[in-house]
């Protein structure tokens, strides 16, 4: 086991050098995709997205996010804190 028993707020502590694996990635990719279409998944195992290599791009700077926010007109300051904002 690589979870062991530990006196901390989750009640264990994990150690992933203790796990062994028997099978690669590929057969539990294999697996898991013809169990999802044989329906032996309960629900909340199955709806993970699948991974798409670099669907969102290479991503943004430090410096361009924040040149981004110094940089929005009142409106858009607006409405992004009105999507951010729990009332």
């Amino acid at each position: 086991a690589y979870e062991h028993p530990a006196n901390n707020e989750k009640g264990f502590i994990v150690h992933p050098e203790h796990f062994k694996s028997e099978k690669t990635r590929e057969q539990v990719i294999a697996e898991t995709k013809a169990a999802m279409q044989q329906g032996r998944l309960s629900y909340g195992q199955s709806n993970f997205p699948l991974r798409t290599p670099d669907a969102a791009g290479p991503g943004k700077t430090r410096e361009q996010v924040i040149n981004e926010l110094r940089s929005e007109s009142p409106e858009e300051r607006d409405a992004r804190l009105r999507l951010y904002y729990r009332g």
